[in-house]
């Protein structure tokens, strides 16, 4: 049976390391952020790397960076900003009425994860996002694109 080590990620979302006894800083290198070790709402550690006693792992998988925290189900705050922002680009577009802003920002959450919801809410999103002004489209598509995986990025952008 394995452990969790655990991950260092600073408040934007850059993984500083999978493994905390094997590099830690207080800032991150990229955008100077403050790191963290844990969940800033229930304390419990970010899992990071997945370690086997006893076994060599030359699995050099991508680690992908947590959304929520896995014991209280909250969002990380690189993940609250991702939403907030988007509210915010929302909010920008003077074309959208309201009942599509909110269709798309309810659509949002959905887009980060892969739940029974998913594939609901890349329809809202697309069709809500049809008829938005090209710069909060640009904007948005900024916003997400790292953060969602490669078949939803697929649907929603090409």
């Amino acid at each position: 049976m394995g452990i969790y080590k655990t991950a260092q990620i600073c408040l934007n979302g850059h993984v500083i390391t999978t493994n905390i006894e094997n590099h830690k800083q207080p800032y991150c290198s990229k955008c100077g952020a403050e790191t963290i070790t844990h969940c800033q709402n229930c304390g419990e550690h970010i899992q990071g790397r997945y370690l086997i006693d006893g076994v060599l792992s030359l699995n050099k998988s991508q680690y992908i960076t947590p959304s929520y925290c896995h014991s209280c189900g909250n969002p990380y705050p690189w993940t609250e900003k991702i939403l907030n922002n988007a509210t915010e680009l929302l909010s920008l577009d003077e074309e959208l009425d309201s009942s599509t802003k909110e269709l798309i920002k309810n659509a949002i959450p959905n887009l980060l994860v892969d739940t029974p919801e998913t594939p609901i809410s890349v329809a809202n999103y697309r069709n809500g996002m049809s008829k938005a002004g090209q710069i909060v489209k640009d904007s948005m598509f900024q916003l997400l694109s790292n953060v969602l995986s490669e078949t939803i990025k697929n649907v929603l952008f090409h």
